[in-house]
């Protein structure tokens, strides 16, 4: 399963979907207190290692790679890979690294807990941000990539999502596995 926002109603009424705490996030963490950019390509390392980390205090191989991503970045069409951070006291604090086509955009990797003793609460600001400059480009969909890890379902569930299903396939024939 998957998280998808339907982003055709606009801003206000993808908001007003959104769970009490994520709307008060949004709309009352001060503006001087953090900074959101769409960095491009600078920044994926910055992403991949801060993601990298969390998953080592997990005790989880975390599989993505700068270079698999950049490579990614590189050979898609403009616009395929974006990278943006949220920075507090003009720091690195939490990144998200999306995927989009002409309708959807993934939110694929990124939104870790925030490096470092930060006290704002930058991956809601920063998937807000995503999601209206999704808006602004005329997407129709803000996809949240995946329902199936419990420790993350609530996070994404405040954004008042549809739960859509999706297929993969985990075995196939030697083929299909080429």
């Amino acid at each position: 399963y998957t998280y998808v926002l339907d982003l055709t109603p606009g801003r206000d009424a993808v908001m007003s979907e959104f769970s009490s705490d994520a709307r008060r996030n949004v709309r009352k963490t001060d503006d001087d207190a953090y900074r959101i950019l769409e960095t491009g390509r600078e920044e994926i390392d910055d992403v991949i290692d801060h993601l990298s980390r969390r998953h080592e205090q997990q005790n989880v191989t975390y599989p993505i790679t700068t270079d698999y991503v950049e490579t990614l970045y590189d050979r898609l069409p403009d616009g395929a890979v974006r990278t943006s951070v949220c920075q507090v006291d003009g720091t690195y604090a939490t990144g998200m690294i999306t995927l989009e086509d002409e309708t959807t955009v993934y939110r694929w990797q990124g939104g870790g807990r925030p490096i470092g003793d930060v006290d704002v609460p930058v991956n809601d600001l920063l998937d807000w941000r995503l999601i209206c400059d999704a808006i602004d480009r005329g997407r129709e969909r803000y996809d949240l990539v995946g329902a199936n890890t419990p420790q993350l379902c609530e996070y994404k569930s405040k954004f008042g999502p549809e739960l859509v299903s999706y297929q993969a396939a985990e075995r196939g024939t030697r083929t299909m596995q080429m």
